[in-house]
């Protein structure tokens, strides 16, 4: 006897606000300039909105991990895609 879990609203939005955020953090990686700003943005709004998408696209990835057991894979994928983004801020 199969059981099918109706997914909540909070597994919804927390898979929904993870595919956003992945592909914020893509689209930032093509849109910065030589620089490192964002489209031209000054130093210091760069750096706060590239800082709150990674940490929220962050959290989204960890919480996907934790909470939602069929798409662990994508969290974990993303948290793997996110780290290598960071990657050259340490190098």
């Amino acid at each position: 006897m199969g059981v099918t879990r109706k997914l909540s609203k909070s597994v919804i939005l927390i898979r929904l606000c993870h595919i956003v955020f992945f592909l914020a953090m893509i689209a930032l990686g093509f849109v910065v300039d030589l620089n490192g700003n964002i489209l031209g943005m000054p130093h210091v709004l760069s750096t706060i909105v590239a800082a709150t998408v990674c940490v929220l696209a962050f959290l989204c990835a960890i919480a996907l991990c934790v909470v939602d057991r069929k798409w662990r894979a994508f969290g974990v994928a993303g948290l793997c895609v996110y780290f290598l983004l960071l990657l050259p801020l340490v190098l």
